[in-house]
């Protein structure tokens, strides 16, 4: 007994360190596909309470209107809007590594719901897939910011 024990032992341990390994690497692999998964954005009024949270992929643009800034975004796939008591320069840091970018001092618009890009004197004019008759400027401040994650879509 004392023979077949030792080599019984190391084998169970063996299976078992081997389990846990397994295990392990499952799951990391799981965090890495979550990560990639866009996150959602929450907007916040002036006063810091959230009153609106979008998939990324959800918001077509956002526009300035003095202490207001109007959120368009497609919920069940239908164009819908809703009003926030906030300025859009406040807004801006929480679009940090989104595909979300400030393309006019009036204007957040989501880089993957473009569809037609004109280029202007003044700068480029945008179009935007679910919205055909609104026309988004680019003004010459933000063309460098803006080309840039053009060319990474």
């Amino acid at each position: 007994m004392l023979i077949m024990f030792p080599p019984y032992f190391l084998y169970v341990i063996y299976i078992h360190v081997k389990d846990v390994i397994n295990n392990l690497e499952n799951e990391n692999s799981i965090n890495k596909s979550v990560k990639k998964i866009v996150p959602d954005i929450t907007l916040k009024d002036e006063n810091a309470i959230v009153k609106l949270v979008l998939k990324t992929e959800n918001l077509l643009f956002i526009q300035s209107a003095d202490n207001y800034v109007e959120v368009n975004f497609l919920e069940n796939g239908v164009l819908s809007k809703s009003l926030l008591r906030n300025s859009i320069k406040k807004l801006e840091p929480t679009f940090i590594n989104t595909p979300i970018i400030r393309c006019h001092r009036s204007f957040i618009v989501n880089t993957k719901n473009i569809e037609l890009t004109k280029k202007t004197a003044s700068g480029f004019n945008l179009k935007l897939n679910q919205v055909s008759e609104l026309i988004i400027p680019v003004s010459k401040s933000y063309i460098s910011e803006f080309t840039k994650f053009t060319k990474k879509s």
